[in-house]
Parts: structure tokens; sequence; C-alpha cells
């Protein structure tokens, strides 16, 4: 019967029976990985609506263009409007780095980082030198998570508002162009 499921990251690592630094370590990590757990459910649904909304800019503006034909200015100010929606909502994906890099000192759980490092014996040193030392740990994470929060999401739902402010314009003008 394997039992490396009930021990601890301590004993697994290490061999040792855990102590109560260990202990308070591994709930430091528990509790660490649910907040960026969440940062990064926070991000993926982020993606999701975007990616719907682009889909949804995509196909107004597809239609707006094929019927530019039967009511020029409604539909030539529908297509301009849901397009630059697609334009910020492929941007909200992805953006730009000048939104995401502002010099900030990135952690070693991010990809890059880690991609940095001649070898994975070199990246697992550096992980070793910080996951017995309680306050390195909790610096990686909290700048980890910090990072993705300030670098990551907050340009995304910018970027995200501006697509979907641009689209819902596009549609009211439209619709008072097509009254008036």
């Amino acid at each position: 019967m394997d039992t490396s499921k009930n021990k601890t990251t301590d004993e697994k690592v290490h061999g040792n029976a855990p102590n109560a630094d260990s202990a308070e370590i591994e709930n430091n990590l528990v509790f660490l990985n649910g907040v960026l757990g969440k940062a990064t459910e926070v991000i993926l649904h982020f993606d999701i609506q975007t990616n719907i909304l682009i889909g949804i800019s995509t196909a107004i503006s597809a239609f707006a263009v094929t019927n530019i034909k039967n009511n020029g200015v409604v539909f030539s100010m529908l297509a301009i409007f849901s397009i630059i929606s697609v334009v910020f909502g492929l941007y909200a994906v992805h953006p730009p780095k000048f939104l995401r890099k502002k010099g900030q000192r990135e952690s070693l759980l991010y990809n890059k980082k880690i991609s940095d490092f001649k070898n994975s014996t070199e990246y697992a040193n550096e992980l070793k030198k910080i996951i017995d030392d309680k306050d390195s740990l909790i610096d990686e994470y909290s700048n980890e998570i910090y990072n993705i929060y300030k670098y990551h999401y907050r340009p995304k739902r910018s970027l995200f508002k501006i697509s979907r402010n641009f689209l819902i314009i596009g549609i009211l003008f439209s619709i008072l162009a097509a009254m008036i």
C-alpha cells in the first residue's frame, strides 16, 4: 500500500517527520496555493468573457458589413464600432507589453523567470533556498499573486471594458441612426 499520499510535504521532500515549522509552512502553502489558484481562475474566467465578446463583435461586424448596401450609415457605423470592439478584445486576451511590463520583480513561479534558468537543477536549487524559509516562500507567492492581479488582470479588465463599451455604443448609435 502506497502511503506517500498521507505524507506531508516535508516528509516527501526531505524524508523528515513533520515538525511545527514544517506544518506551518505546509498550511501556508495550502493557503497561498488557494489564493494563487483563485487569481488564475479569475484571469481564465475573464478570458472566457473576452472570447465571447470577440465572437459576438465579430458576428455583428460580419452582419453589418454584408448589409451596408441596405442602409449604409446604420450598418457602416455598426461595422466600424464592432470591428474596433474586436481589436480591443483581442488586445484584452493578450495585452500589449507596455501594459504588462512595468519593471516589476518576477517571482520564481513566473514561467518566463523559470525559463531564464540554465537548467532544471539550477531552478530546483533556487526553490530549495526558499522552500523551508516561511518568509521567502510568502514573499515569492505574494509577489506572483500581486503581479497577476496588477499586471495581468487589470490591463485585461480595462481593455475588455473598452471593447464592451465600443460594441454597446456602436449598437446604440446604429439604433439611433436607424430611427432618424
